[in-house]
């Protein structure tokens, strides 16, 4: 399938209003901290990151004046968890193409800036951000060249590193009246990264969650017969595949961790 990324957007943006209108929550609502998946799932990605930061050995004045973009931002739901390492909210920025999720990014905290701008052709300088992040967002482009576009131009714009975390699931489809919306990315996207000049090293940093719905009917028992301090860690930590994976791309041009 061959779409440029507008379409991609429109594709996304549709198939959530679609579920908006059968389940009568707004989309950042459906998908926010007030789910217990949400929460798991959002613990996850935290967590990487908070590796991340370790495996570089940033401290915490590091991390303090540390600049980040994310690609795909949506409504604005990781970044604004971002400030509880120690990242200040001026030094944060944050795009979709949806506008609809950016005026909602910029409602739920305005010290962070969100704007309307497409990944494949970021109005950044090179090395404009410490690091930059794809969260979830690489699945919703069903055109392979549209996810290479766009992570070349994190690498483009990024000093230190690149954060990529998304569902490698190559059986992974999301439809929505029979039309894919998200889709398993595979892992060969990434994996081209290495043969840039400007990447010294690609890592997996971590795995996580599952698509299986066997396992999330094993955590579902679980908490029905109380055991809820184990059922996440045993159902879906242990026992199913992981669909999720956590990439590190980290770049030639980062220095140390000197602030630019």
């Amino acid at each position: 399938m061959s779409e440029d990324l507008d379409e991609a957007a429109r594709r996304v943006g549709d198939g959530y209003r679609q579920a908006l209108l059968r389940t009568g929550f707004y989309t950042s609502r459906a998908h926010s901290l007030l789910r217990e998946d949400c929460v798991l799932h959002m613990y996850e990605i935290m967590d990487a990151a908070r590796r991340i930061f370790v495996r570089l050995g940033w401290d915490a004045a590091r991390i303090e004046r540390a600049s980040v973009l994310e690609v795909g931002c949506a409504w604005g739901l990781r970044l604004n968890q971002m400030p509880g390492f120690g990242l200040r909210p001026e030094n944060m920025h944050g795009i979709d193409l949806l506008e609809e999720y950016i005026a909602e990014a910029r409602k739920s905290n305005p010290g962070i800036s969100y704007e309307v701008m497409s990944g494949t052709d970021l109005k950044f300088g090179d090395g404009a951000f410490d690091f930059s992040m794809a969260v979830m967002s690489l699945s919703a482009m069903i055109d392979g060249r549209l996810i290479d576009q766009v992570l070349a131009e994190m690498c483009r714009v990024s000093r230190e590193f690149v954060l990529v975390c998304d569902n490698f699931d190559p059986n992974y489809r999301n439809l929505r009246n029979g039309k894919t919306v998200l889709k398993g990315v595979s892992t060969r996207h990434v994996e081209k990264l290495r043969s840039r000049d400007d990447v010294e090293s690609l890592s997996e940093v971590s795995s996580f969650w599952s698509d299986r719905r066997w396992a999330w009917a094993v955590y579902k028992a679980l908490n029905g017969i109380g055991l809820k301090s184990i059922a996440y860690a045993l159902a879906i930590r242990t026992l199913s595949p992981h669909s999720h994976r956590v990439f590190l791309v980290r770049l030639k041009r980062g220095n140390g961790g000197a602030s630019r």
